[in-house]
């Protein structure tokens, strides 16, 4: 199990897909063990309502996982095809809350605030 903080950013690539490039650090616990951990994501996610017709939004998305695990693999980087579905609220005070489920060296699930947008994914 794993407990990471991360920080991200996302790029449009038209109306309906945004490329994303995540970056997260925390700890990793296993077998009685606890140590530093990392990772970097590339995602593509696929938009089913851009914008924003909906309060809430669904969007799926795959990509490239890197993870630095030194229980697992010392001083070396682990690589995983990642895929993904985000369920986004409404915007509140400038902020989109969405909670992230997804399967790349393992299940992975995350919560997500980005920059609100009107009319606007």
């Amino acid at each position: 199990v794993a407990l990471q903080l991360g920080l991200g950013a996302e790029l449009p690539l038209g109306y309906y897909a945004r490329a994303g490039v995540i970056g997260a650090g925390g700890a990793t616990f296993r077998e009685d063990v606890t140590t530093g951990s990392g990772r970097a994501d590339v995602l593509v996610r696929f938009l089913l309502d851009p914008f924003r017709e909906t309060s809430w939004g669904i969007s799926a998305g795959a990509g490239l996982s890197v993870r630095y695990e030194p229980i697992l693999s010392p001083n070396k980087l682990t690589e995983f095809l990642v895929a993904v579905i985000d369920v986004e609220g409404p915007g509140m005070s400038g902020v989109v809350p969405a909670v992230q489920v997804g399967r790349g060296g393992g299940w992975r699930a995350g919560l997500v605030l980005r920059a609100y947008r009107q009319g606007r994914r």
